[in-house]
């Protein structure tokens, strides 16, 4: 055993394999999650060796110590240290703690994820007449879809949202903008986004899973039910907000018939 265990088990304990980080499992199991979810396969996950602490590690170590080394692309220096905290803001709920996490990581479980990973045979987007890869700022943003519904979701609508100003890809996705913010405005500008791209989100996951069209007014609704629990919560446990869909109506998308 002493000759192969330096092969099995890292040192420190943090992982199994070499060249793998800690955060690796987390990203593994969701997809195995999502994979057999989208293929109605019946799935156990079991957590073994309770008593080890290297098994479970909070969510504020993680942050803590990935903030100063963890890059994001296509940023700024100094800009990614912003997101780490943004990532981590006491504002967002459980949920949207998760979805903004995997945001600046890219692993949102979308097509050009999953294929990249073995477990998908189309990266495109699901969208008729898409046809782009579906990346993460693609779903949350890029694609037509995801414009009409930040399009639908505008300063009337939603009151902290920036008024006169341009949403660019950096604020919507990691709360970044060359404007200077009062905090107490940040904190309801970013749990507004947040809570659309959430939205978002679900509408696409209605597609995929259920071929459901969701209209962007349902979309936006959905993001605004969403807002009125976590603020009504008022930072008490970050429980996950029950999802909801407005009284909107909802076409199921049919394929075309093949020729």
């Amino acid at each position: 055993m002493s000759v192969v265990l330096g092969d099995v088990i890292h040192p420190d304990q943090t992982c199994g394999i070499p060249g793998r980080k800690i955060t690796d499992s987390l990203v593994l199991i969701r997809d195995t999650i999502c994979y057999a979810r989208d293929r109605n396969i019946r799935l156990i996950v079991l957590n073994l060796d309770f008593e080890k602490a290297f098994d479970r590690v909070s969510h504020q170590y993680l942050f803590r110590e990935r903030e100063p080394v963890s890059p994001v692309r296509g940023l700024a220096i100094g800009e990614p240290t912003t997101v780490w905290r943004n990532v981590n803001h006491p504002a967002l709920p459980n949920r949207l703690r998760d979805l903004s996490w995997m945001t600046a990581h890219e692993i949102l479980p979308v097509r050009s994820v999953m294929h990249s990973r073995g477990m998908g045979a189309n990266p495109t987007c699901p969208r008729q007449g898409c046809g782009a890869h579906e990346t993460v700022r693609h779903v949350l943003w890029d694609c037509t879809a995801a414009g009409d519904q930040w399009a639908t979701a505008g300063s009337l609508q939603f009151p902290y949202l920036p008024a006169g100003e341009v949403l660019t890809a950096q604020l919507v996705l990691y709360g970044v903008s060359p404007k200077k913010v009062p905090p107490a405005l940040f904190q309801k500008q970013w749990l507004t986004l947040s809570a659309i791209k959430d939205a978002i989100w679900t509408s696409r996951n209605l597609l995929v899973r259920k071929r459901m069209l969701i209209p962007p007014v349902a979309v936006i609704r959905m993001a605004a039910a969403t807002l009125k629990v976590v603020v009504a919560a008022g930072g008490r446990p970050r429980t996950q907000p029950q999802r909801s869909l407005a009284s909107v109506p909802i076409r199921t998308w049919e394929p075309e018939p093949h020729n």
